[in-house]
């Protein structure tokens, strides 16, 4: 199984009010798509717009890389090694605060991809 496409959706509240303190108002879901038609789910809570970027973020070298470069083609059932490359690679990107929620987010995915595969929860 390899990974072919991973989008990312940000939500926002029609009404949101710009100057509350509440993340409540918006989100960021994540869709990792897979050759046999498997489609993994991830969100996370954070600024999804800078989320989204460093997803789809171009990179020009190896430890400068957007997630996404570094997902596709890959085995999605690989999770902790795909964790580690993400990890690796953002080096230049940031490997905190956003760029772990951002990891997150495709984590989840990934996890979701596999508790499909094996018909079992991800808990």
């Amino acid at each position: 199984m390899k990974i072919t496409k991973i989008e990312t959706q940000v939500l926002l509240v029609p009404d949101y009010d710009r100057d509350a303190c509440s993340s409540a108002q918006d989100d960021i879901v994540v869709l990792i798509h897979t050759d046999e038609g498997i489609t993994g789910i991830g969100e996370v809570d954070t600024n999804p717009w800078v989320s989204q970027a460093m997803i789809h973020a171009r990179g020009t070298h190896v430890l400068g890389l957007g997630l996404e470069k570094m997902l596709l083609g890959e085995d999605p059932l690989h999770s902790e090694a795909l964790w580690d490359k993400m990890y690796t690679g953002s080096f230049m990107t940031g490997r905190r605060g956003l760029g772990i929620c951002a990891r997150g987010a495709l984590d989840m995915a990934l996890w979701d991809i596999r508790g499909k595969v094996l018909g079992l929860p991800c808990w």
